[in-house]
């Protein structure tokens, strides 16, 4: 009986010791490790890593000082596609998803955001020899197709906005850059894009696209983090303040922002009152 209940007591005592063991959280994680474990999408405005996991675009500079500021290391553990960014998150497999992604309520359901990093202005492209529309408005009816990325807000603001229209989906690991360049083919009559990446594609592909209409959306790039991890969303959160309040994101994104309005920096939650002699 004595053997019975000394038995007992170790199971009991031992079981919830495994059981944390296997909940560690993420933030507990990257405290003990002093690494944020991030998976990644690779896209115009994102290089792919080299064989040791290295970027060199705007928003992987924005990571990097967030990191060293906390006492960080970023490791690029991952690349997932925009209609599964989350689907690691469960199994622990990284703790953030680091790229700048949208604020969209199909995510909230199986992530959270930080505060975001810049704005990106969101607009509608058409072949640059296009005469049939003249708004946004022609491009709501039936027999027109806009090409859109799966799980991104292209295939939002479609659905959304132009309901009537044909959507044409690529895949969620398909570069952005391929959406343009079946407009511009006439494979497809248009595409919602990071005013950035179209930019880019025009100044190496002159004359085969344009914008059509204004602004559709302006997108908040934000990291996405598991549901529930407070502790490490405050943290990247209170870095993301420091660096927008001390000149550091205005300083990357100036470095990186090839085309002027592409990219927009946070304003600051406070006027500066004038120097005394200031006119």
């Amino acid at each position: 009986m004595k053997t019975f209940l000394l038995g007992l007591l170790i199971v009991l005592f031992t079981v919830p010791a495994l059981s944390a063991e296997r909940t560690e959280s993420a933030y507990d994680r990257v405290v003990r490790t002093k690494t944020l474990r991030c998976a990644y999408t690779s896209n115009a405005s994102a290089s792919a890593p080299d064989s040791g996991k290295e970027f060199s675009d705007m928003f992987s500079e924005l990571l990097t000082e967030m990191a060293q500021q906390l006492g960080l290391k970023i490791e690029w553990v991952k690349e997932v596609s925009y209609d599964a960014l989350s689907a690691g998150f469960q199994a622990g497999r990284y703790d953030a998803v680091c790229g700048g992604y949208s604020e969209m309520p199909s995510r909230a359901w199986s992530s959270d955001f930080t505060k975001p990093f810049v704005f990106s202005p969101f607009v509608m492209y058409v072949r640059a020899t296009e005469t049939r529309f003249k708004d946004l408005n022609d491009l709501n009816k039936n027999g027109i197709s806009i090409a859109t990325l799966d799980g991104e807000m292209s295939q939002i603001v479609v659905r959304s906005d132009f309901p009537m229209a044909q959507e044409k989906p690529f895949s969620g690991l398909a570069a952005a850059t391929d959406r343009l360049e079946m407009v511009a083919t006439g494979k497809a009559d248009a595409t919602p894009m990071e005013s950035a990446i179209a930019e880019e594609y025009t100044a190496k592909n002159p004359g085969k696209i344009k914008q059509l209409g204004g602004l559709l959306r302006m997108e908040g790039s934000t990291i996405l983090i598991p549901h529930n991890e407070f502790a490490l969303k405050n943290m990247l959160d209170t870095a993301i303040d420091a660096m927008l309040w001390n000149g550091v994101i205005e300083k990357i994104v100036k470095k990186h922002e090839k085309y002027p309005g592409t990219v927009l920096v946070p304003a600051p939650a406070y006027q500066p009152a004038p120097v005394a002699g200031e006119k």
